[in-house]
């Protein structure tokens, strides 16, 4: 939603799922991320693939920074993260959206 990319296929919600983010936008370095780029985790199931969205480094050794996520049954919470994700098995990636200049 945050990238305003339509539904596939079309939604009351918009947006993609995790899967369908990674194919729309393309991986960037963790120096090179900057506000609206995304952390993602494609790997597992639906139950398991999660998307956060960077806002800005939380402190200067890159260690920590705030996104945006939605979580299950609290809605969009904005939070300070370790990166790339904290306490998980899943591999995160930083990724930017095709359509954006670099």
């Amino acid at each position: 939603m945050a990238w305003g990319i339509p539904g596939a296929p079309s939604n009351k919600h918009g947006g993609l799922d995790t899967v369908g983010l990674a194919r729309a936008g393309f991986e960037v370095l963790k120096s090179q991320l900057r506000t609206g780029d995304i952390l993602l985790c494609v790997e597992g199931t639906r139950l398991t693939r999660h998307v956060t969205l960077f806002a800005e480094w939380a402190n200067r050794k890159r260690s920590t920074y705030w996104a945006f996520e939605q979580c299950g049954g609290q809605g969009t919470v904005y939070r300070r993260i370790v990166y790339p994700y904290e306490n998980t098995s899943c591999r995160y990636l930083p990724f930017r959206y095709s359509l954006i200049e670099n």
